[in-house]
């Protein structure tokens, strides 16, 4: 997969990942925009505390009540951790790259 120039507003994206980052669950998130078989879709990433007890579907709802439809990704992975590069940024390029949602998938 590639990384997708979708055509979301980056500010869209971004209010996405301010909502999930509200959460008292969550750590840190990445929207990124991947392509797939001639669709591009919207894939949240979430790093979670260590004991935290939610799962993606519940933080999927918890995003529901908070945006609209549109502002909403396809799907939300939880990973134990974000890729960062030296300076703690989210290297979101290699999480549009990710060949499988399982490879990083948290077991829940």
């Amino acid at each position: 997969m590639q990384s997708a120039d979708l055509g979301r507003a980056p500010e869209i994206l971004a209010a996405f990942e301010a909502v999930l980052n509200a959460h008292p669950a969550v750590v840190q998130s990445a929207v990124v925009g991947r392509t797939g078989d001639a669709n591009e879709e919207v894939v949240a990433f979430v790093q979670l505390l260590p004991d935290a007890a939610i799962n993606a579907a519940e933080l999927m709802q918890y995003a529901r009540e908070q945006l609209a439809a549109y502002k909403r990704p396809s799907e939300i992975i939880i990973l134990d951790t974000l890729p960062a590069g030296s300076t703690g940024k989210i290297l979101k390029h290699k999480l549009a790259e990710a060949p499988s949602a399982g490879t990083f998938l948290r077991e829940s």
